[in-house]
């Protein structure tokens, strides 16, 4: 730091001289209340006890600033001091007006390089930063351009792009620019870089299934995902033979026996090429259609939706999503367990649960709908998820974990759909530097039929907007699921009809293996016994009165579900409405005020509506107590209790299933 010359042994009453630097001076510490950095420096190292008000009296004939330097005066500082004090408040705007004038240089090219002509390959999704150095005094400023085209906001000397994609290619610089305190003006250009999409390989999302059956005259869909750029070729191979079919569906109408055997896809682009797996087509006669259709032993679904995270964004659209699904479901015959706003450990022990209690060769219908984003695998996010920055594994629920659980269930069918984003997140190390955990089978069986489905493919979001009362994926997938089709068609017809009306960056795919001969609709051999190990969570306390000896009157309580089918929330209806109410929910060893509430009124039933959530943290089992309030008019028209009763709810819907459990916590209860 060098100090002008004409200025390096004034004291500040000699600076004031220079009447036109000095008032540019006061002009720079007004602005944006700068001179309030130096009243606190002033306090913590020189012991200034100046008070806020000295600055704010109407009477004041001096501005802050100048109130500031005058107290600089009485304390006999210098240029030097005051130079100190305005680079230790980092008030560097201030500060250069004293300084020596040092000429613009650029000490750092965008690019890491010296070369006019760098070229630097970005990876899609990775972060993309440029650095433009410069040093002078004044300090410069800087602006970034892009193909000739100023970048707004893009103002310092670091130009950072979090997910870079197609659009962000093209040619990138820095204008550096210093304006002298006379008024000069230097500007000065950095090299420019050329910044490209590294070219990457291709990557299978979604292979093709094993086997394929299919009744002659049907048409044949055959469909793989693969990520690559620039975007790959895919040419089809019936055996050895190249077919003319050159994207990633091959499609055959009207099939006949000559078109059974092996299909495969060779998927390239010019860094790499990358076969699919065989899959293995078979062609039924129509007279073969007469078969039974399978039976199931009993049919049940598991569906979760997060929306109300700890720290993301609050999801718009899974709470209707999920009232629609387990309508429709319930329809089809399937025993629905419904549940919203998990966290690790309860989504953990529900999929536990759930998959333990299925019985022999049932149906098994899955739905997620909530964050959630890829690695290797892909993770559920659950509502107790840390910030992104301290994320990793093991806060979310992966899709292996998932698979294992189920696959090790003796059931005919499993369908598991994820309605969630599957973009990789960038910048934790806890996730960039963790290995992901791999899920060993116990099970030598696997031969499960299997159907998994996603909302979007890998490095895709997956949209709801507030226009819609649905997310994007689901108002299509619900026009599909009760027709009497393979549940396979179901998913396609679905994904079809997506991409044919939705303009999003978001393309729904799924994989099976032998589920093409099963249907939703396929009919249930009706065994009660077969039931019982999920009978518990579909209890409900029965409508109760309760009477209120002091004022003599009686009020019936009736218990429902939250919505109609969330199990892990319920409503209480209070009828009829004639006082106002205030309700208390205890839970024997256990805090009830973390458990969400709300209280409502519903004019059309003549009842007082109070839900009750996150049911699955309670440990023991529930009471609530009611109080009748009236306004009292010997204390200021305050509230107060005239009355009150227990209701003693038990333990009830998901409750029994204790998806609270940890062992070492369990322990603890005993």
């Amino acid at each position: 730091m060098k100090i002008a010359t004409d200025l390096q042994y004034l004291s500040i009453e000699e600076l004031q001289k220079h009447f036109e630097l000095y008032r540019k001076l006061v002009r720079k510490l007004n602005t944006e209340n700068n001179w309030r950095k130096i009243l606190e420096f002033l306090r913590d190292n020189f012991c200034c006890d100046m008070s806020d008000e000295n600055f704010n009296s109407p009477l004041a004939n001096y501005t802050p600033a100048e109130m500031i330097l005058q107290e600089l005066v009485i304390r006999d500082a210098d240029v030097e001091k005051l130079c100190i004090i305005l680079q230790g408040c980092d008030l560097m705007d201030a500060l250069t007006l004293l300084l020596e004038h040092e000429p613009l240089e650029i000490t750092k090219q965008p690019g890491d390089s010296d070369d006019p002509g760098r070229i630097l390959y970005v990876k899609e999704n990775d972060y993309m930063q440029l650095e433009c150095t410069a040093s002078g005094i004044p300090v410069p400023t800087y602006q970034w351009y892009k193909d000739g085209i100023l970048l707004e906001d893009q103002t310092t000397s670091f130009l950072l792009i979090e997910e870079f994609g197609g659009d962000h290619c093209g040619e990138y610089y820095c204008c550096v620019r210093q304006v002298a305190n006379n008024g000069d003006e230097v500007k000065e250009q950095s090299n420019c870089v050329t910044v490209k999409q590294l070219p990457e390989a291709p990557v299978i999302s979604f292979d093709l299934p094993r086997t394929k059956t299919i009744k002659k005259g049907e048409q044949l869909s055959l469909s793989i995902y693969a990520y690559a750029f620039p975007a790959p070729h895919y040419s089809w191979y019936h055996g050895n033979a190249l077919l003319s079919s050159k994207s990633s569906e091959l499609l055959i109408d009207e099939i006949e026996v000559e078109n059974e055997g092996e299909y495969r896809c060779c998927i390239q682009n010019k860094v790499g090429e990358l076969w699919s797996k065989t899959c293995k087509v078979t062609v039924y006669y129509p007279c073969e259609e007469k078969l039974e259709k399978n039976h199931a032993s009993a049919k049940f679904a598991l569906l979760i939706g997060n929306s109300k995270y700890e720290h993301y964004k609050e999801l718009l659209t899974p709470e209707n999503d999920l009232m629609v699904l387990t309508e429709i479901l319930k329809k089809l015959n399937f025993e629905v367990i419904t549940l919203q706003d998990l966290s690790l450990i309860e989504m953990t022990n529900a999929v536990k649960w759930f998959c333990k209690a299925l019985p022999p060769k049932a149906y098994a219908f899955f739905y997620f709908v909530g964050h959630g984003f890829k690695l290797n695998n892909r993770y559920m996010m659950p509502v107790d998820c840390p910030p992104v920055n301290d994320l990793c594994h093991s806060d979310c629920f992966s899709d292996a974990f998932l698979e294992k659980e189920f696959m090790e269930s003796d059931t005919q069918l499993i369908v598991i759909v994820f309605d969630m984003c599957l973009k990789v997140l960038k910048g934790p190390a806890k996730l960039d530097n963790k290995k992901e955990p791999v899920c060993e089978y116990t099970r030598e069986d696997l031969s499960v039929s299997f159907l998994q489905c996603l909302s979007t493919s890998s490095q895709l979001e997956s949209y709801e907007t507030v226009q819609r009362d649905h997310g994007l994926y689901f108002s299509h997938l619900r026009k599909f699921l009760e027709k009497d089709i393979p549940v396979t068609r179901v998913f396609q017809e679905a994904h079809r009809e997506f991409n044919e009306n939705e303009t999003v960056k978001q393309k729904p795919c799924m994989c099976y293996d032998d589920a093409d001969r099963f249907c939703l609709t396929d009919p249930v051999d009706g065994v009660p016994e077969l039931k019982e190990k999920f009978r518990e969570v579909f209890r409900i306390p029965p409508k109760q009165k309760l009477k209120f000896k002091k004022v003599d009157w009686d009020m019936t309580v009736e218990i429902r579900p939250y919505k109609g089918c969330f199990l892990n929330a319920v409503e209480l209806w209070l009828l009829p409405l004639k006082w106002s109410l205030k309700l208390e929910f205890n839970c024997i060893h256990h805090d009830t005020k973390g458990m969400r509430h709300h209280i409502r009124i519903d004019e059309g039933a003549g009842a007082v509506v109070q839900s009750l959530f996150d049911l699955q943290k309670a440990k023991f089992d529930l009471c609530v107590s009611i109080f009748l309030l009236k306004q009292s008019k010997s204390n200021g028209n305050r509230m107060e209790i005239v009355d009150s009763a227990m209701l003693d709810l038990g333990s009830f819907m998901i409750m029994p299933a204790r998806l609270w459990y940890i062992k070492e916590e369990a322990e603890l209860q005993r």
